[in-house]
């Protein structure tokens, strides 16, 4: 139940899910008060849902677990792939509760401990994001070209060749 818990907390703070938790929990903070409660119930339910679905077609069709986890990254992977072996469907309803609460304590701290600070600055916020969009839409448009070209996997061999062994493995061992 605790590793669960910790996979759910290492999976919000992996590098590709942490630049997102401003934009998310800004959004939902922006329609209500308890829009990051509500965010976090819906995370909570749909990982323990859907884990559940995929452990009961698994053992239905007798499929290789595995499979989930080398498809969904490594510790959302590793959550669900834990959840599809589990004795009962409950058991794996019940671990993949405790995944989404460790998804859930990052998003819910970055919400309300920094409403205060977006509140303060909210004018020279606004003003930002009118210039900041059409920069980030150049962006994705490189980025964009740079997927349908294949140079992301030319970086990705580049950056692979001049990081650490150990940083690797990190990300690739679970």
């Amino acid at each position: 139940m605790l590793l669960a818990f910790f996979a759910g907390l290492l999976t919000t703070l992996s590098p590709c899910v942490l630049p997102l938790l401003p934009l998310v929990v800004g959004s939902a903070s922006s329609r209500h008060r308890l829009g990051p409660v509500a965010l976090c119930v819906g995370l909570i339910l749909s990982f323990s849902v859907v884990a559940v679905a995929v452990a009961l077609v698994t053992q239905a069709f007798n499929f290789d677990p595995g499979i989930i986890r080398m498809a969904a990254g490594p510790t959302l992977g590793a959550a669900i792939g834990l959840a599809t072996q589990a004795r009962t469907a409950l058991h794996g309803f019940v671990l993949m509760l405790a995944f989404g609460m460790g998804t859930s304590v990052p998003l819910l701290a970055v919400a309300y401990s920094s409403r205060s600070l977006f509140q303060a600055k909210r004018r020279w916020l606004i003003a930002l994001s009118g210039k900041a969009k059409p920069v980030f839409g150049v962006i994705l448009i490189f980025v964009a070209v740079g997927i349908m070209s294949g140079w992301d996997k030319k970086l990705e061999a580049l950056v692979l060749r001049y990081l650490p062994e150990s940083w690797i493995d990190l990300t690739t061992r679970y």
